[in-house]
């Protein structure tokens, strides 16, 4: 049988997963406490990610500017960045036979799944140069989500989030060598110390559902006090920017029916013509008498 990982794309893997990510994300933070965000192919080769799950005070489009910058520029600290989850994900072969891109000491077979070293011409960098300048960020935790899906019935069956196995960026070597391939390999689907080969460095997987709740040394870090106090601070000020336009709304609907009462006249009567349905399907009309203040408030 034809292997799935040999036919199918990261998108579709995405896809495949993206269901049950979206129920555990809101079942572990809330519905709404965390934004997604898918970028278009045109700014992934900026940011390097798939999908990121952040809370921020900016919005997406800020967000992915400062992203942008941030990577370009080397920094490590992003300001009114709050916490992101973001995602690379990684179709994963079954590895049959021998080859000198196999580690010494696995066994047939293995598994594997190739890391993107190819230089973009627009930034200068690599996919993974970008995904390792992004994990260095303050509060981003950078991983491949590497799904060990590899059967074409697989795809209609349910996904389970410990199939998805996230491999933290960070430990990564830099990898700047551009002739040379590397992988990231796995003895067993579940292997919870992977490589990255071909050095090769050992690192550690986990399966989704640990790095969201936050069990791993490499899931976000938890606020400190001060951004803590921060977020309060910024929640407390958009709740007064709403109960302003609150107010701001309806002194502007005040206004607008002291004004046309001064116009017309309090004592000005509005008539609606109302008809009423009898049961023999005759219509009876009837007038309705309004004051001005009566029929702006209608």
């Amino acid at each position: 049988m034809r292997k799935l990982a040999n036919r199918i794309g990261e998108a579709l893997l995405e896809m495949y997963f993206f269901k049950p990510l979206i129920e555990y994300y809101a079942n572990t933070y809330g519905a709404k406490f965390l934004n997604i965000h898918k970028p278009s192919p045109q700014d992934e080769v900026w940011i390097g990610y798939d999908q990121a799950w952040t809370h921020s005070s900016l919005n997406q489009e800020q967000l992915l500017n400062k992203l942008k910058e941030a990577i370009q520029n080397k920094a490590t600290t992003l300001s009114t960045f709050y916490l992101g989850f973001f995602l690379q994900f990684k179709i994963v072969s079954i590895m049959s036979r021998t080859s000198n891109n196999k580690p010494d000491y696995y066994t047939l077979p293995y598994y594997r799944s190739e890391i993107s070293l190819k230089i973009n011409r627009r930034t200068g960098l690599s996919q993974h140069q970008t995904l390792k300048r992004l994990s260095r960020i303050d509060n981003a935790s950078v991983v491949y989500a590497c799904g060990m899906i590899f059967d074409n019935n697989d795809i209609y069956k349910n996904p389970d989030l410990s199939d998805l196995r996230m491999i933290p960026v960070k430990d990564s070597p830099d990898y700047d060598m551009k002739d040379e391939r590397h992988f990231i390999t796995f003895q067993t689907k579940d292997d919870p110390s992977p490589l990255y080969h071909s050095e090769p460095v050992e690192t550690i997987s986990f399966s989704a559902k640990e790095w969201i709740i936050g069990e791993t040394n490499h899931s976000p870090k938890r606020m400190d006090a001060k951004q803590i106090m921060d977020l309060l601070s910024l929640t407390e000020k958009e709740i007064l920017t709403y109960k302003q336009e609150q107010r701001l709304e309806k002194a502007k609907a005040k206004e607008l029916s002291d004004h046309t009462s001064k116009l017309l006249g309090n004592n000005f009567e509005f008539y609606l013509l109302e008809s009423e349905k009898r049961q023999k399907k005759t219509h009876t009309d009837k007038y309705q008498s309004l004051t001005i203040l009566e029929f702006m408030n209608k």
